[in-house]
């Protein structure tokens, strides 16, 4: 089967890319093109060329998009959910075809290459990796069978894998278990990016694969990623736009479209898409200096709520967030829960759900890092209306009610932009449980 070459078979849910798993060799059921040739590697380039894609009787989640990724760099490709930023790399691991344009590595057509030349040229980490039953080790090691313990140690150090192996009891020989439910997501991503790094592939992509992971192992992992240029070419897709400085070059989708290019620190000052990505999570959970993650009062200041604030009081707030953490598929809050804290979701992902009586969940919003949600608990002591449960490992920022009133007596302003991004909220809710769109991805909620 080709499960374990490129994340199983296509996608059945045909709203939406598949997402691609680390190559490994295996037995395959997909025939070649009677046609196909080997693919010999990489010398020159990758080649997007007028590339639209869409499922049939959809819109196009790619139009007419044209880049070229030169050999030896590291690339990233940056854009809000549903952007076509994944749905790039979905095509060039040939998961789909597209409806027109053509994908080339150097002069060679992708659609053309046989399918054991593509696994041998392209590696894969998803966003949600496979792991097998077996420890650590055999899932690193999988990539490379023949690897040593010291090459396998060094995958494990470049994926900021290296401290937590140490501080379990069974170390390398610690069982994962089913499908690795005994590690955490951002355990498991480290796995998965540890193997990518062990078995070295020319072209290696990564799709949102520091997801899960705390600030300290992102900038680990992505020190890596950029130091694998020279020797790999380097993809990675990501709607987190910290620790991008080391890339040679940022493709930013908007819409399907390929918007914005350039580096880091030009795609910023430029004002536009990468601007306005990078503006939701700067300054947002940061660590410093080792007293653990806080929230800025600059980025504080950018909330509509507290636009109108003295630079006193947003001085004196930003210090009143506490950190929290909390592991994938939990409960931050259910309906009828005491609300008394407002949270701004510094990493990970969480799904805001309504839940009708005799009727099933309404999926309202999915929240990543910049967003929030809770804000009524700023002006009312009333209970929770939503569900809100973690998608991946999460960090919120909290700000418990108590500290919050001194504010609304200094600032009277804030108390009517909470109350209109309440109402705005509760619109969306209303509009979801009818069945129509609801509220947007980092909408309010709670």
């Amino acid at each position: 089967m080709r499960a374990a070459a490129l994340s199983g078979s296509r996608a059945k849910d045909k709203g939406k890319p598949c997402r691609a798993v680390i190559a490994i060799d295996s037995a395959d059921d997909m025939t070649d093109r009677p046609d196909a040739r080997p693919l010999r590697g990489i010398m020159r380039e990758i080649r997007f060329d007028r590339v639209t894609f869409a499922y049939p009787g959809g819109e196009p989640m790619l139009r007419e998009v044209s880049f070229t990724v030169q050999a030896g760099s590291a690339v990233a490709l940056v854009g809000a959910s549903g952007s076509g930023k994944s749905t790039a790399l979905s095509l060039l691991t040939r998961l789909y075809q597209p409806v027109s344009g053509s994908i080339l590595i150097d002069d060679a057509l992708l659609q053309n290459a046989t399918e054991d030349s593509l696994r041998a040229v392209i590696t894969a980490v998803p966003q949600t990796p496979t792991l097998f039953r077996g420890t650590i080790r055999d899932n690193i090691a999988i990539a490379n069978p023949a690897a040593s313990d010291a090459e396998i140690a060094a995958a494990a150090e470049a994926a900021g894998l290296a401290e937590t192996i140490a501080g379990l009891a069974e170390g390398y020989a610690t069982q994962v278990g089913d499908g690795g439910n005994r590690l955490s997501g951002g355990q498991r991503q480290r796995v998965a990016i540890a193997r990518a790094f062990l078995r070295g592939a020319p072209i290696i992509l990564f799709d949102e694969a520091t997801s899960a992971l705390d600030s300290g192992s992102e900038a680990i992992v992505n020190r890596s990623i950029a130091a694998l240029r020279g020797r790999h070419t380097v993809l990675t897709v990501t709607h987190r736009t910290t620790g991008l400085g080391d890339f040679d070059d940022i493709l930013v989708f908007d819409r399907g479209r390929l918007v914005e290019r350039g580096r880091h620190a030009d795609l910023v000052a430029l004002g536009g898409v990468y601007y306005q990505l990078w503006a939701r999570v700067e300054g947002v959970g940061q660590e410093h200096e080792g007293v653990g993650p806080i929230i800025t009062a600059d980025r504080l200041a950018r909330f509509d709520f507290f636009s109108d604030c003295s630079r006193e009081s947003i001085d004196s707030m930003a210090g009143l967030f506490l950190p929290e953490r909390m592991p994938e598929h939990r409960e931050v809050m259910r309906p009828g829960d005491p609300g008394d804290k407002f949270y701004i979701l510094a990493r990970g992902s969480v799904e805001v759900l309504l839940e009708p009586p005799d009727r099933p969940p309404v999926r309202l919003a999915v929240l990543k890092a910049g967003d929030f949600f809770g804000e009524m608990a700023l002006i009312a002591d009333v209970p929770r209306t939503a569900t809100v449960r973690t998608l991946t490992d999460c960090l919120f920022l909290t700000l418990h009610r108590v500290h919050f009133i001194a504010l609304l007596a200094r600032e009277p302003r804030v108390r009517e932009r909470v109350e209109a991004a309440i109402k705005a909220r509760s619109a969306g809710q209303s509009a979801a449980a009818l069945g129509r769109p609801g509220v947007e991805a980092g909408a309010p909620a709670g």
